[in-house]
């Protein structure tokens, strides 16, 4: 059986395309592989930062709830995952402390964990030092401008 020139270069041929299909193969792997670690990177930036929104909200709550009751010493506020449409579940431990020196101050500490579980977890603190004087006539100003 004599080998042509045709038949040689069909087989040559043949090996050729074989090896630009493993060589399409790979670089799909390698893009692929890219694609999901930058998805994941993504959802890390959106819970940190969706922790940080919420460490900052939680300031906002205490200075709020602490201009209406002044004996306000701080709360666990779990935020359920319909607030965040229907993802995760959150939590977000306030407290408060009297300032060493100052009795007409407070320390307000937040810290957010979001999503509440885990392994995929997210923690942003904020601290805040404010004023009980200073908050009680502020909200003694907005009453007065409602009347």
């Amino acid at each position: 059986m004599r080998v042509t020139s045709s038949s040689r270069r069909r087989g040559f041929v043949a090996a050729l395309v074989l090896v630009i299909l493993m060589v399409i193969t790979l670089l799909t792997g390698v893009l692929l592989k890219l694609v999901l670690a930058r998805q994941t990177e993504l959802h890390s930036a959106e819970r940190r930062l969706q922790a940080e929104w919420l460490a900052e909200a939680a300031l906002d709550r205490a200075v709020a709830k602490l201009a209406a009751d002044p004996k306000y010493n701080g709360e666990t506020w779990e935020i359920p995952a319909v607030e965040f449409a229907g993802f995760d579940n959150a939590a977000v431990l306030i407290a408060l402390e009297a300032v060493p020196g100052k009795p007409d101050a407070r320390i307000i500490r937040a810290r957010a964990d979001y999503p509440k579980t885990e392994q995929f977890r997210m923690r942003e603190s904020r601290t805040l030092t404010i004023d009980l004087n200073t908050l009680a006539k502020s909200s003694d100003s907005k009453g007065d401008k409602k009347q």
